[in-house]
């Protein structure tokens, strides 16, 4: 449940901290909850954070390289932001459709 740890997310996206870390440095990934300011401060990441990071290791798991990913990531962002609202209405619709 969130806030997320980024050993959470490596943990919940399968990638490594190494990599979660060179997303947020080059500005391909920002936590949403709080950034980090300076040594020894955490980072908090939200559930569409984790989901953001689990859509990038798919893209990169099928190929799609990084410099790519990184030219249409406003593109990205309002599509996995479309797929969060997609799937929590499906989810709000499964109780209702059980009970009829």
């Amino acid at each position: 449940m969130p806030p997320y740890s980024t050993d959470e997310v490596c943990r919940l996206a399968h990638i490594s901290y190494r990599q979660v870390d060179y997303w947020i440095r080059t500005g391909l990934l920002t936590p949403s909850i709080r950034v980090a300011e300076g040594p020894g401060s955490l980072r908090r990441f939200s559930q569409a954070d984790v989901d953001r990071v689990r859509l990038v290791k798919a893209l990169l798991d099928a190929g799609i390289s990084l410099q790519r990913i990184r030219r249409h990531r406003t593109d990205l962002r309002r599509l996995a932001l479309k797929l969060v609202n997609d799937l929590e209405q499906l989810i709000d619709l499964v109780p209702a459709e059980a009970a009829s």
